[in-house]
């Protein structure tokens, strides 16, 4: 991990890797938070992978909002380790694939705070060995899971309508991510003037479990 250090808004909003971010954020970014960022680079990259990958990684991010159990969490991850051993015996350790299941791993283990900071430092490296995601994307999805760390929005309890709840409720569960600008809407018409909230949610994304614009209406940390 590299060493500590500040950093400005400006940084923060131009990083293309989020190894920095993450390190800006230690003691400070949830391990909700921590373990949905985790799904979601997991997400970034599985199209290749098999299909118990998806299966474990939600049960890892139903975990993360307490609606599944810790025995149900260990079973996902018995199922990503069964499947990383194959890829050992196979004599493919540490190819991408390999690491993908690594990093799902961690994503589900119970404590996962410290260990998905130091898997997305690790897959940052130089190293040829490890898998290379789109560092690009996964900065997006870091800033679109911990907002700007330099701005605070408080959400009026006026805004938080029986309308404005059913929608965000709706789009949490479903990951119907392409509802948000109906949301930023319904918020709108009841009174939200945060253009930062409101242009997160109409803006493109991408928008993964644990978008901070989503999380804020739903009162989730």
């Amino acid at each position: 991990m590299s060493e500590e250090r500040e950093m400005t808004e400006a940084e923060w909003l131009a990083a293309t890797d989020p190894t920095p971010m993450l390190e800006f954020l230690r003691g400070t970014a949830s391990a909700r938070q921590l373990r949905l960022f985790g799904c979601a680079a997991v997400r970034a990259v599985w199209s290749q992978l098999a299909e118990e990958l998806p299966n474990a990684v939600a049960v890892a991010e139903e975990y993360a909002d307490g609606t599944v159990s810790k025995a149900a969490l260990r079973r996902a991850r018995h199922i990503l380790r069964d499947k990383r051993d194959e890829l050992e015996a196979a004599g493919l350790n540490e190819s991408p694939r390999w690491n993908i299941y690594w990093l799902a791993e961690t994503v589900a283990t119970i404590n996962a705070y410290d260990s998905v900071v130091a898997e997305l430092d690790r897959l940052g490296s130089d190293s040829p060995q490890l898998v290379a995601p789109d560092w690009p994307v996964l900065s997006d999805r870091f800033r679109d899971v911990f907002g700007n760390p330099f701005r605070s929005i408080a959400v009026a309890r006026e805004w938080l309508t029986s309308d404005v709840r059913a929608l965000a409720e709706g789009i949490y569960a479903e990951r119907a991510f392409d509802g948000l600008p109906i949301l930023a809407d319904a918020l709108q018409e009841a009174g939200c003037d945060s253009e930062d909230l409101l242009n997160h949610l109409r803006g493109e994304g991408p928008h993964v479990r644990g978008c901070w614009a989503l999380d804020l209406v739903l009162g989730k940390s």
